[in-house]
């Protein structure tokens, strides 16, 4: 040590005295410990947050959560609805969309209020006339439609059974990853795995539809027994070899009896049906 260091430390042990018992190392600890205080040199303050700051910091954090999630559960519309067998429906949107559902339908519809898309799962026969805006989306089994704003029907009570008719402007078609862009008065249907090329049709034809009236041409006996299952909620047998008898014009499928006379006198065949099973059974005549 040098003189300074030699005098500094004498000022501060002329007064200690050293107890019995202690060691050198502990005298010069404590001698170093005064040393330090008297430099002001100290250890570092744990900093203390004030009692009102954390009661405003957490009041801030509970008005943020109901802020957030009430902003994100309201940007959000959501309904749901349904038809029974022979009953016919209107669903007004929040964007003044309307939805027309026919029998033994059902819809649910989503609207983001964030990014304006409109999504709807359908399972049944239901005419849309959409409002302008962000993508309409139209989901039913494998497929789906998406358009801006127009007017045009869908049939989707299966996967065995897809038809779309576009009533005014455009829409695009997905079916078995497949894009079919239709314009108005243009249509498209699957049955049984097959997809028909494009067909011409037109508005009453299909806005009937609603009624309960169909117009056909050369579609086959096993399509239309199809429709009327889903309509009217009976499994039809039908005789083989009468699956590809096809039938041209208008069908009346308001009720079930009138709908089966029409088809019996006009295909030359018969019928019986089993109310406790629900069942039909079409035979040849």
């Amino acid at each position: 040590m040098s003189d300074n260091q030699n005098i500094d430390i004498e000022l501060f042990t002329k007064n200690y005295k050293v107890p019995e018992g202690t060691s050198k190392e502990e005298v010069w600890k404590k001698i170093e410990k005064r040393i330090l205080i008297e430099d002001g040199i100290r250890k570092p303050k744990r900093k203390v947050i004030p009692l009102y700051a954390l009661f405003s910091l957490a009041a801030a954090t509970v008005i943020y959560c109901i802020f957030y999630f009430g902003f994100i559960h309201e940007s959000n519309y959501s309904t749901e609805k349904a038809t029974q067998f022979g009953e016919v429906q209107k669903l007004w949107l929040p964007d003044s969309s309307l939805i027309e559902m026919n029998s033994n339908s059902s819809v649910r519809y989503n609207y983001s209020k964030l990014t304006g898309h409109r999504k709807v799962m359908l399972k049944g026969d239901a005419l849309f006339n959409v409002k302008k805006g962000k993508d309409f989306v139209v989901s039913f089994y494998d497929g789906d439609v998406k358009v801006k704003g127009t007017y045009f029907y869908i049939s989707a009570y299966s996967p065995n059974l897809l038809q779309i008719d576009c009533i005014s402007g455009s829409v695009d078609v997905t079916l078995n990853n497949q894009l079919y862009s239709l314009q108005k008065g243009e249509g498209i249907k699957r049955f049984n795995g097959k997809i028909s090329a494009p067909y011409t049709c037109n508005e009453k034809d299909v806005t009937d539809r609603l009624t309960g009236l169909f117009y056909w041409d050369k579609v086959s006996l096993a399509e239309i027994d199809e429709l009327i299952e889903y309509r009217f909620g009976y499994n039809i047998f039908l005789e083989p070899g009468l699956e590809e008898r096809n039938f041209s014009g208008q069908l009346d499928l308001k009720e079930l009896q009138q709908s089966l006379t029409i088809i019996s006198i006009a295909m030359n065949v018969q019928y019986s049906i089993d109310e406790e099973r629900k069942t039909i059974k079409i035979d040849e005549k």
